[in-house]
């Protein structure tokens, strides 16, 4: 018996009630072959007939460029899936719930993980959101079979309660989550373009290996960069030893700088007035401790991994009082940098590589004070090529932070959506 659902946002015209069906009742299945004709990494060719795994699905699209390929004649083999635009390719082992609408490309087949739905008598991009949301999550983590590997039929799936309204609303709500999630992926393409070009130019604007030069360099500066010892360069200040406990979000007149915010949270030039520091207790007491200026270098020397040596630029002061925190070395420059060069450059692989084969440990790595203070810093004479340098650095971050929020933003309107229009 078909129960009636109407749910809590509308699309301007539509009044029927939604029924609840299921949703074998609107697709075909189609399981990847498990037989003996199953492709082997021998049948593998570069130019041929997608053969798709779960690690294809990506963004909910089929990343072509990962995909394996088979033979047309080991394709025929195949008594399995045969892909077809406008299908969506669902993932029953594994990653389970994993999928992908199918549309950029007209034939192919999937490994014996997938499963390929083909809709009927549903439009595919609506039958694609339900399938995306929290309708499909609650009966997916109730029908789970698999114990050390999650595991999911599909004859299970194609019991999955849907609700169905009128194909024009359906055409409605798949047309806008469609162009919601193009929006979100032109966004994410233009943050991931972003990232890579300031990841490649960090390699490529600071000497490296010995260098005395850049591979790129701005126009009109010429001439070796200097080297000399950090130790050299810089002084050591005090930190203090506070656990996040003696910190708070909101109250106090002092904040703090806590390692495990300069390696996950604070970039490489952190301004004060914008980021969102803790502050000390009110009641914790500090003594012989030094306050952080301008262009003070903030140094994790804890970490799990080989991020020991992330660093950040301090800037922003402007009456602040911030100090540095637990597992932090903090220092400060005896010779005037430019704003921004040193954030950037102590955290460019022409740097920090240096650090790795000082860093000790094994669970939890870490690097000390003496040994940083034999490191090289390579930097132009020229304060101005500095200032070139800080600059170009900042002003990609700012445009990385603004793509940033706007993926966020749309991300959020994509999930409350969903939220408010499937109940």
């Amino acid at each position: 018996m078909n129960e009636n659902k109407t749910l809590a946002v509308r699309f301007q015209g539509f009044t029927n009630d939604w029924e609840q069906r299921k949703l074998g009742e609107f697709c075909n299945m189609f399981n990847g072959d498990r037989g003996i004709n199953y492709p082997k990494d021998s049948d593998m060719v570069p130019d041929g007939i997608p053969f798709i795994n779960a690690g294809d699905l990506q963004e909910g699209r089929v990343n072509l460029a990962t995909v394996n390929k088979i033979t047309r004649e080991k394709f025929y083999q195949l008594s399995g899936a045969k892909i077809k635009r406008g299908d969506i390719l669902y993932c029953l082992r594994g990653t389970l719930g994993k999928n992908a609408f199918v549309d950029s490309f007209n034939e192919g087949t999937v490994a014996s993980s997938l499963v390929d739905i083909r809709p009927k008598n549903i439009d595919s991009q609506y039958l694609f959101t339900i399938l995306n949301s929290d309708i499909e999550y609650r009966q997916r983590i109730r029908c789970d079979e698999g114990a050390a590997q999650p595991n999911l039929s599909a004859k299970n799936l194609a019991n999955f309660d849907i609700p169905v309204p009128e194909i024009g609303e359906q055409v409605k709500i798949g047309r806008y989550f469609e162009t919601l999630s193009n929006l979100i992926a032109l966004h994410q393409r233009k943050l991931t373009k972003l990232q890579l070009l300031k990841k490649s130019m960090l390699t490529k604007m600071f000497p490296k290996d010995g260098a005395r030069v850049p591979e790129i360099r701005f126009q009109g500066f010429h001439g070796d960069w200097e080297q000399r010892k950090l130790g050299e360069v810089f002084t050591s200040l005090k930190n203090n030893t506070l656990s996040r406990s003696n910190l708070n979000d909101g109250q106090g007149t002092i904040q703090n700088i806590h390692y495990g915010d300069v390696l996950i949270k604070y970039g490489e030039y952190l301004d004060v007035r914008k980021e969102k520091i803790p502050f000390v207790n009110p009641s914790t007491i500090l003594s012989n401790i030094d306050f952080l200026q301008n262009g003070d270098i903030i140094f994790a020397d804890t970490a799990e991994d080989a991020t020991v040596g992330k660093c950040t630029e301090i800037s922003g002061i402007d009456g602040h009082k911030v100090v540095s925190g637990l597992h932090t070395m903090p220092f400060r420059p005896v010779v005037k940098f430019a704003e921004g060069y040193l954030g950037f450059y102590l955290n460019s692989s022409a740097y920090h590589d240096q650090l790795i084969p000082l860093m000790q440990g094994i669970k939890v790595t870490s690097i000390s004070k003496r040994a940083l203070h034999d490191t090289l810093l390579t930097y132009p004479p020229d304060r101005r090529e500095q200032s070139r340098l800080g600059e170009f650095f900042i002003h990609l971050d700012y445009l990385i932070a603004i793509h940033q929020r706007k993926l966020s933003k749309l991300q959020k309107i994509k999930q409350a959506m969903l939220s408010k229009l499937f109940v």
